[in-house]
Formats: structure tokens, sequence, C-alpha cells
């Protein structure tokens, strides 16, 4: 297994979505919670099971996707170095995400 880093902005996104989901599924709020921890276990394991993003975001070079196993709407946006998988963010796959990426270093 890789070293795994979950930046403090990607775990803001996981309670911001739970908090989103437990409005009216307060149990798939705590199953999303624990998908995307087992998520990102697996990324660490297997860090090119998620594809390479499919537009050029110069803030993030090498950025992947892989979707929260059962919330496939929603992915991990992370980097792989040959030794960290570091998750970035977690976001809806319908948002706007080079944008979203590109505002977070202006």
């Amino acid at each position: 297994m890789f070293l795994l880093v979950i930046q403090a902005r990607a775990r803001d996104d996981i309670d911001e979505i739970a908090d989103h989901i437990y409005e009216d599924q307060p149990e798939a709020a705590i199953r999303f919670v624990r998908a995307a921890q087992a998520t990102a276990l697996q990324l660490a394991e297997y860090p090119f099971s998620g594809a390479a993003f499919r537009e050029y975001i110069p803030t993030h070079p090498k950025l992947r996707y892989y979707p929260v196993v059962d919330f496939h709407n929603y992915l991990l946006l992370y980097e792989f170095d040959g030794t960290t998988l570091v998750i970035i963010r977690v976001m809806h796959g319908a948002r706007d995400i080079p944008k979203l990426l590109n505002q977070m270093h202006e």
C-alpha cells in the first residue's frame, strides 16, 4: 500500500456531501462517509485504478479520478507521484471540476 494523504479540503468535501445527504437520508450519509474512506484506501493499494482526468488542468497535471464505491456520482480527485496518493477533492461528477480546481489556486 502506498502512502495516503487526504487533504483538508477533501475532508471538508466529504463532510459537506454527507451533511447534504443527511437531510433526507441519515443512514445514507453514514454509508457515504464510509464508502469515501474505503474508496480512498482502495486507491492507496491500486492507484492506477482511476482514470486520468479528461481535461488538462495546469494546477493539477497528474489529476486522476475514481468514483466513490456505491455513490458513483461522486468522484475522488487525486494525484499519485509513485509513492504517495493525495486525495485533493471529492466532488459530484456533474460539477465544472476544472473551473473549481483552478479557482482554488487564484
